[in-house]
């Protein structure tokens, strides 16, 4: 049962007079279906990040400071580059990249599915 058929409808007068039926509810559901993995690709993205910082602080900034910051044998952009060619920094990018590409993927299909 309605609610103008309960007494508890209010409307301002003259507005759609004469019209007693249901109102119409656009339900835009596409872009929810994929909320999911727009998430797992925001984590996964974060968990790539976390994996660069790791390496980049066991691989430049943790040898500066245990090592009194004394002067860097390397130059600046040596040093960055060895800091993160490690084992985390490259499983870092991979896991940065299959992130981007999945947020790539679930942006496209929501508005691809979309309609």
């Amino acid at each position: 049962m309605n609610a103008y058929a309960q007494g508890f409808w209010s409307r301002v007068p003259g507005w759609r007079d004469g019209d007693l039926g249901d109102d119409i509810v656009l339900i835009e559901q596409t872009a929810k279906r994929w909320k999911a993995l727009k998430l797992a690709a925001a984590v996964t993205g974060a968990l790539g990040f976390v994996l660069l910082a790791w390496q980049l602080w066991s691989g430049l900034y943790a040898p500066l400071i245990q090592g009194g910051a004394t002067a860097w044998p390397h130059d600046a952009e040596t040093g960055l580059l060895d800091g993160l060619s490690g084992p985390a920094g490259w499983a870092g990018a991979i896991v940065l990249f299959a992130a981007f590409c999945l947020g790539i993927y679930a942006r496209f299909m929501a508005w691809w599915r979309h309609g």
